[in-house]
């Protein structure tokens, strides 16, 4: 009954009238007081449990992912919203474990709906960017990479399943630059020109011509030394998992052997131009 999705602030005392009134229409008080819980947990364990993390982010991936399938605006947008509490939280802290670990949750949750929200895409893109670019600020560079890692591979899924919204996501992605102190772009760091290489490689392969060239016309003018770093990095690493243990275990470098010689290509017309 629509009364059951009706509370007062009595049951969230420190909420605003607003947020109660947003909570009332999108009737997502269970939800927001399992997540809250979630939330409780996820401080708790920063910085001392950095097992626990990862199960705690993957809980609200799975209710978002779950709320999607199911229509449910509401508790979907809740739960983009928990992730990005849990973003700003890793940062604070400066825990490079537990952004690692949102990251990849939260690019698996964008890549679970981006068939049926697509139109979602470039907002989670923008969200990684604004909280790696804080993590960069906090002396986190490794995590706005991580950004443009993992948003390259939200790019791919857009393309994969509704190249009608990929104009709006690849605009998001290569929106991604580092920033001064006074909003002034700077040079894309090594970890963001191989993203977008290893993106505009994947475009290609599957008949995106024309987004793959918007992505490396991105890099012109990009230092010959960087470049020659991405190429080693690229095409040097065959092994598709990490030479370490993590929690991912992919090897973010590697290259489909189908993209390897397309990416070869890339280079030498990088090269040519410089």
């Amino acid at each position: 009954p629509e009364l059951w999705f009706r509370v007062s602030t009595t049951l969230f005392p420190g909420f605003a009238p607003e947020a109660i009134t947003f909570m009332n229409r999108d009737r997502t008080f269970a939800e927001m007081e399992m997540m809250r819980d979630l939330a409780r947990a996820f401080g708790v364990a920063l910085g001392k449990a950095s097992d626990v993390i990862s199960p705690i982010v993957r809980a609200v991936r799975h209710s978002s992912v779950r709320a999607s399938d199911a229509g449910d605006a509401g508790v979907l947008e809740l739960g983009l919203r928990f992730f990005n509490n849990f973003l700003r939280e890793a940062v604070k802290r400066r825990d490079l474990h537990a952004a690692y670990d949102i990251l990849f949750q939260y690019r698996y949750l964008a890549e679970s709906i981006a068939g049926r929200r697509p139109d979602l895409l470039p907002r989670i893109i923008g969200h990684m960017d604004f909280y790696g670019r804080g993590a960069a600020a906090s002396g986190m560079p490794f995590a706005f990479d991580l950004a443009a890692y993992d948003s390259g591979s939200i790019v791919a899924a857009a393309a994969r399943h509704d190249p009608g919204h990929l104009d709006a996501v690849l605009d998001a992605f290569l929106n991604i630059k580092p920033v001064n102190r006074s909003g002034e772009h700077h040079a894309l760091t090594l970890g963001m020109v191989k993203a977008r290489l290893i993106l505009a490689a994947e475009l290609k392969r599957t008949g995106h011509g024309p987004h793959a060239e918007r992505t490396m016309k991105s890099l012109n003018g990009i230092d010959q030394s960087v470049l020659a770093c991405a190429k080693r990095d690229l095409l040097d690493s065959s092994e598709e998992t990490f030479f370490e243990v993590t929690d991912r275990q992919q090897n973010l470098d590697w290259l489909p052997a189908e993209n390897r010689p397309i990416v070869g290509q890339m280079f030498a017309s990088l090269e040519i131009g410089a």
